[in-house]
Formats: C-alpha cells, sequence, structure tokens
C-alpha cells in the first residue's frame, strides 16, 4: 500500500498547477478556477507507491488521475499487451475527467522503488468544478450589480 508523503508546499502546487493548465484541457481556466485547482492541489498529499505496487487495472474503473513526480511507471495497453514507460510529470488516467464511466483499457505498475506519484481524485476533481462555476456566477453577479451605483 502506498505510503502518505509530505503535503505540496505552495511552490510545488503552483509548478503542478502550471503544468496541468498548460497541457491539460481538463484544467484548462476557462473550466476551472486557478485558485481553485490550487486549493485542490495543497490539499493533496503525494503518495510513495512502492515496486511492483498496481496503480490501475484493465476493466477497472478508477477514482483518480495520477501525477508521476518521481520514480517510473510501466503501462501496459492494448491487445497486443503494448509496454510503455512513464516518468516525471506523466499523467495516467485523464479519461476518468472527461468520461463518467471511464474504465481503464490498461494497466499501470510502479518500477522504480519509491516512487511518489500524486493522486486527484475524480470526486474532488467535480466539486472543484461546481466551485469554480458557482464562484464565476457569483463575481458576474456582483460586478454587474455595482455597475450601476
Amino acid at each position: 500500500m502506498a505510503a502518505k508523503a509530505q503535503q505540496l508546499g505552495e511552490d510545488e502546487a503552483e509548478a503542478v498547477l502550471s503544468f496541468l493548465v498548460t497541457t491539460q484541457k481538463a484544467f484548462a481556466k476557462s473550466l476551472i478556477l486557478e485558485e481553485e485547482l490550487l486549493r485542490l492541489l495543497c490539499e493533496l498529499q503525494p503518495q510513495l507507491v512502492g515496486r511492483r505496487e498496481e496503480l490501475y487495472s484493465r476493466g477497472q474503473m478508477p477514482s483518480y488521475v495520477t501525477l508521476v513526480l518521481q520514480g517510473a511507471i510501466r503501462v501496459t495497453s492494448g491487445e497486443d499487451q503494448y509496454e510503455s514507460t512513464v516518468g516525471p510529470w506523466g499523467l495516467l488516467g485523464m479519461q476518468r475527467l472527461s468520461q463518467k464511466d471511464y474504465v481503464c483499457d490498461f494497466t499501470a505498475v510502479a518500477v522504480t522503488d519509491g516512487c511518489l506519484v500524486l493522486k486527484i481524485h475524480y470526486e474532488r476533481y467535480l466539486r472543484a468544478l461546481e466551485i469554480s462555476q458557482v464562484l464565476r456566477v457569483d463575481r458576474l453577479r456582483n460586478g454587474y450589480a455595482g455597475q450601476g451605483q
């Protein structure tokens, strides 16, 4: 089982935020406010994953997306069991954020000791989207209300 590491510091969380916002549509500024994404990231604790520990299993519905911070993950996918390796700044399971009923078509296993990963849970991501939407509406209302005075 993965051990929890120390929470991300603010600088680390901002680096992860910048990476996600610039590389992943699911974290676009038009969907999720940066302040809410930063709040989400600061809540997370990276996990130390042991060698041979399975993170994803083919045919299962994942409850999280994984960002590899350190180490390597072997991904086996497809009918021909194609193998690839995902290292630092690699993401796994991103389809889960855009497909409610996404089922893994791959298996992912840590291949190095001390592999450090950050798991972003689907339900927490959805909550961040909802909060962002509410805040945007509130800000629009307050902005319009303040213009007429």
